[in-house]
């Protein structure tokens, strides 16, 4: 569903990109939100992906 979603919004992605963009959103949600007692919307979820994906996509490495 977060994939589909971020494909509709940002283009179509890598599996190796889906992974990263995982990782570091859930991290970031742990660290932000779940340490703090906090809940977390999907909509605020979404938010941090296209963040993530847009810095994985803007500073990649060839």
């Amino acid at each position: 569903m977060l994939r589909k979603t971020l494909e509709a919004k940002l283009g179509s992605m890598t599996n190796a990109e889906f992974r990263e963009v995982m990782a570091l959103t859930t991290n970031d949600i742990r660290a932000n939100n779940v340490n703090l007692g906090k809940m977390t919307s999907m909509a605020y979820a979404v938010q941090v992906a296209e963040i993530t994906l847009g810095l994985i996509r803007r500073y990649q490495v060839a």
